[in-house]
């Protein structure tokens, strides 16, 4: 009996144990998960000494910003030399209830990801620094929220605000004035049905939607408020979501500029 409860035990120390150590792994992740902007209080980490903690762990990289002289810096990996850093500190709110400043870096007036750095607050503890290639700051968000086609608008703006410098397409919030999504979407399987025979049905039961608003220069330099509406397909094969249809609607008056196929649709 003494050896039957004793394997009982093991066993339920065992599973106690495998618990708690999923526990800290989700806790691990959920930690780095940004929810919101925020407003940092008054016992927060000040703005600049994030940046400083955030150009220090950039410094030790010189694969991806190396001082080329005074406030210019170079880009090896993006064979661009000479040019000053553009730096953005957002103060956001973790998944976990922590504050932290997210801190990202890009050659100025570029659309170019250098790095971003997510310092904890009030600490100072470096959570997470990803320089140079965006890939593993965009596999983290994804493995959070699911492919990147299929955020929320305000998942998406969130990750703009946050790491895009400078771009030539920036997701932006819906705001009084402009066409609203389910009539941005309906002309847009309009105008997919007269330029690509393809049913709104057809759309609906075979594609997934991946649709957003944002900031375009479409018809001249200046950008515009504009819906993207594109309908993509999972490639078993690759694993990718393939875009397949695609069509653009302006949101100020509900002009389409484009619809039509990615090849091989229809």
């Amino acid at each position: 009996m003494k050896k039957t409860t004793g394997k009982k035990a093991c066993a339920l120390l065992a599973a106690l144990l495998l618990i708690l150590a999923t526990l800290c792994a989700a806790a691990e992740e959920s930690s780095l998960r940004v929810v919101a902007e925020a407003v940092p209080a008054a016992g927060d980490l000040a703005r600049e000494e994030a940046r400083a903690i955030a150009m220090e762990a950039l410094a030790q990289r010189p694969d991806v910003a190396a001082p080329a002289g005074g406030d210019l810096y170079d880009f090896p990996l993006y064979a661009i030399e000479a040019r000053r850093l553009s730096c953005r500190e957002t103060f956001v709110m973790l998944a976990d209830g922590g504050g932290a400043w997210v801190v990202s870096f890009a050659p100025e007036d570029l659309p170019v990801f250098a790095g971003a750095v997510t310092i904890a607050s009030p600490g100072g503890e470096v959570l997470e620094a990803v320089l140079g290639e965006e890939a593993p700051l965009m596999a983290r968000w994804e493995a959070e929220r699911g492919p990147r086609w299929f955020w929320s608008q305000e998942d998406r703006v969130l990750y703009d605000q946050l790491y895009v410098s400078t771009s030539m397409s920036v997701s932006v919030l819906p705001q009084e004035g402009d066409l609203p999504r389910e009539e941005a979407l309906a002309i847009a399987k309009a105008a997919l049905e007269r330029e690509c025979g393809v049913p709104s049905e057809t759309l609906d039961a075979e594609y997934r939607l991946d649709m957003e608003l944002c900031l375009l220069s479409l018809r001249g330099a200046e950008k515009e408020r504009v819906w993207c509406v594109d309908f993509r397909r999972l490639d078993p094969a690759s694993g990718n979501w393939e875009l397949c249809y695609s069509a653009q609607v302006m949101a100020e008056d509900g002009a389409v500029y484009h619809a039509g196929d990615n090849g091989g649709n229809g």
